[in-house]
């Protein structure tokens, strides 16, 4: 019996140990950049790959994790939900949004699948959140994994895409496009980035 206890104790030590060992080896980033160019197809970069800088996408592409095929196993249902599958790495049925717009039954007309009422616009009259999105994403995700303290921001030129990026946890800021200036949303705090 005690021949038993004590490999069960050394595998157990050895188990541990390793664990350890292996978290001790683990480097965590301190940058985490993701750059989503929609429309940019891979062919393209092959096509334009002479003319880019050696520090610019090159080196990202060297450098850094480049999805050069990319697909989904779903029909294209608008780029919402392109970017949500690329956040969450999951489809439409499961993350939610699975269109860019729903239909106002009421008022007769489309609206955005991220529309929000409860929501206010800062500098756009627009009300969004992510409140359609039903998963975390790869922004949560860093978020979480570094217990709070990591920063997640989504820049972009348009609202919808920008906060599928910026996820439930992060922070969302684009281009109102009425008024050419940064905009948010009440969701994400009570006023723009001081850079913004």
């Amino acid at each position: 019996m005690m021949k038993i206890l004590s490999r069960y104790f050394f595998l157990l030590f050895v188990f541990l140990f390793s664990n350890y060992t292996f978290s001790q080896t683990v480097r965590r980033p301190k940058l985490v950049v993701n750059i989503v160019i929609d429309g940019l197809r891979s062919d393209y970069i092959s096509l334009l790959w002479d003319d880019f800088d050696e520090g610019g996408f090159k080196r990202l592409i060297q450098s850094g994790a480049y999805a050069k095929r990319m697909s989904y196993p779903y029909m294209n249902v608008g780029r919402f939900a392109d970017y949500a599958t690329i956040m969450s790495g999951t489809v439409p049925a499961v993350h939610g949004i699975t269109a860019n717009n729903c239909w106002d039954t009421i008022l007769q007309q489309p609206y955005s699948i991220l529309r929000d009422p409860a929501c206010e616009g800062i500098n756009t009259a627009e009300k969004y959140s992510p409140k359609s999105l039903e998963c975390s994403t790869l922004s949560d995700e860093i978020r979480l994994w570094s217990g709070g303290k990591g920063k997640t921001c989504a820049i972009g030129i348009n609202p919808e895409s920008t906060i599928l990026l910026a996820g439930h946890g992060g922070k969302a800021v684009w281009l109102d496009p009425f008024s050419a200036q940064w905009a948010t949303s009440s969701y994400y705090g009570t006023i723009l980035p001081s850079w913004a």
